[in-house]
């Protein structure tokens, strides 16, 4: 259950991640800052719903994001890199 409640909320980062990379862009942000503010919305998204719903952790919120993010942002810089 907890692996697909995992998948379940990384899908939702993913979408999230997309809607926000699609609705900048078609509005004429520059698509690496699209990237950006795509990436930060669904790694948010992830990060809550998995806190929450998959791993029920509620303590130390900002060190947990905190370590999220830093991590997150190798893939960030993967996909800033891939994009150029």
């Amino acid at each position: 259950m907890q692996f697909f409640l995992y998948c379940l909320c990384g899908g939702m980062g993913v979408s999230t991640d997309y809607a926000v990379f699609y609705l900048a862009v078609t509005n004429g942000v520059w698509y690496q800052g699209a990237n950006g503010l795509g990436y930060l919305a669904g790694t948010l998204m992830s990060f809550s719903l998995n806190r929450i719903f998959t791993f029920g952790m509620r303590d130390r919120v900002l060190q947990r994001l905190a370590m999220f993010l830093a991590i997150a942002g190798v893939g960030f810089a993967a996909s800033a890199l891939l994009l150029w």
